[in-house]
């Protein structure tokens, strides 16, 4: 995961995850309860959407930048 390319993450992938990202078990403190392992996983596929979103925003800006 450390080499994943998340500023190429494709719309297509965060289509397929956000039911995951909706759905209220799918949190790190849910999961905790039943994998301690999981939870950084869910961690991590959280932020890379989150991050997804706030890299299409800022693009724009940066581009403006230059």
């Amino acid at each position: 995961l450390f080499k994943f390319d998340k500023d190429n993450i494709s719309d297509s992938v965060i289509q397929k995850i956000q039911p995951y990202i909706e759905n209220e078990d799918f949190t790190p403190a849910a999961i905790f309860k039943v994998s301690k392992a999981c939870t950084s996983i869910c961690s991590w596929v959280r932020a890379m959407h989150k991050y997804h979103f706030v890299a299409k925003a800022v693009e724009p800006k940066r581009q403006a930048l230059n």
